[in-house]
């Protein structure tokens, strides 16, 4: 029964068109179980993903777990 509320998250997530894509593949959310893996090109698109997330997941009356959430940043810091 939990597979039907997965569905809608990972499809909101595509149709956002956000995150990273390797032939027009989305590669933007992976899930396995009840964990939850965004992927994204920028900081900015991250946060939009997670505002995807926790849109679709208060709409299933579910939420995010915020002592278990991790973040991790990868590449160069560009100041402009």
């Amino acid at each position: 029964m939990s597979a039907i509320f997965i569905d809608s998250i990972v499809d909101r997530v595509r149709d956002s068109g956000l995150g990273c894509y390797l032939r027009m593949t989305c590669f933007s959310i992976l899930m396995y179980a009840d964990d939850i893996v965004l992927l994204a090109p920028s900081v900015h698109a991250l946060q939009l993903l997670l505002r995807i997330c926790e849109d679709e997941l208060s709409r299933l009356d579910m939420r995010l777990n915020n002592n278990k959430s991790v973040c991790i940043r990868i590449g160069l810091l560009v100041r402009v």
